[in-house]
């Protein structure tokens, strides 16, 4: 099977909020295939906003400041 990487979709699981990426059925209710990223998502997240404040313009127009702070 050949994947298109425009047909990949990240998306956030309202049950488990776990991160998915794969491809959606056509209805957009159900994957025909999936990985779980959440880890990956997370340790990407830390690396990139680490020590870091960002503001950042939501899907929604709403404004968000997005940082990470080591616990020591």
């Amino acid at each position: 099977m050949k994947i298109e990487l425009n047909d990949l979709v990240m998306n956030i699981s309202p049950l488990t909020d776990e991160i998915f990426v794969g491809i959606q059925q056509k209805n957009k209710d159900q994957w025909k295939h999936k990985i779980n990223l959440t880890n990956n998502f997370l340790a990407c997240a830390i690396q990139r906003w680490n020590g870091y404040k960002q503001e950042i313009i939501g899907e929604d127009g709403k404004k968000y400041e997005v940082t990470i702070k080591e616990i020591k």
